[in-house]
């Protein structure tokens, strides 16, 4: 640089130039510029190798730490596949005792049986006569197997339901042209 006239040359300061061998013979004092930062990055770099060791030992127990815990856990994960693998095993047997329980109705679904029509055989279906020596409602008529059956239970009202099964009664006949 050249020297400029002025304060500087008034007071006799002169400049130097500012060279890269100049910044690395001065950088600890440069960082400090830098405030605590500055101050963490010059102890780093000073210290610099046992950091490294420190950092290298730790890694090195941590992994012989890890391989240990492999080697203890690998006991346990074993007993426990064994435990999944027992539980797996009674799955399979269920699931194919179903399957088989499956095709077994599936196959009997296959199978033709033949429809057989029995006749009639109920001797209690013929109408019972009345009291009074008339034959119920087929009165006047020949009695044919094959009346009609209603069982009622637990009716509240014996004399309605009795009735309501003799209206209807009487609305089948009616629409069957048996009744008047």
């Amino acid at each position: 640089m050249s020297e400029m006239p002025g304060l500087d040359g008034l007071l006799g300061v002169t400049h130097s130039e500012v060279t890269p061998d100049r910044v690395v013979a001065h950088w600890k004092i440069a960082l400090f510029a830098f405030g605590p930062i500055g101050a963490a990055v010059s102890l780093i770099a000073t210290n610099f190798d046992a950091i490294k060791n420190a950092a290298t030992t730790a890694w090195n127990y941590l992994t012989s730490a890890w391989n240990v815990g492999k080697t203890g856990f690998g006991a346990i994960e074993a007993a426990v596949r064994g435990v999944a693998s027992a539980f797996e095993a009674v799955y399979s047997a269920i699931q194919s005792a179903i399957g088989a329980v499956q095709s077994l109705i599936s196959w009997l679904g296959r199978i033709h049986v033949p429809k057989i029509k029995l006749p009639d055989l109920n001797p209690f279906a013929a109408t019972a006569g009345m009291p009074d020596g008339r034959a119920g409602r087929a009165a006047g008529r020949a009695a044919t197997a094959g009346g009609v059956t209603i069982n009622v239970y637990g009716a509240v009202d014996p004399e309605g339901t009795a009735r309501a099964i003799t209206r209807l009664l009487s609305q089948h006949d009616r629409r069957l042209g048996r009744s008047l």
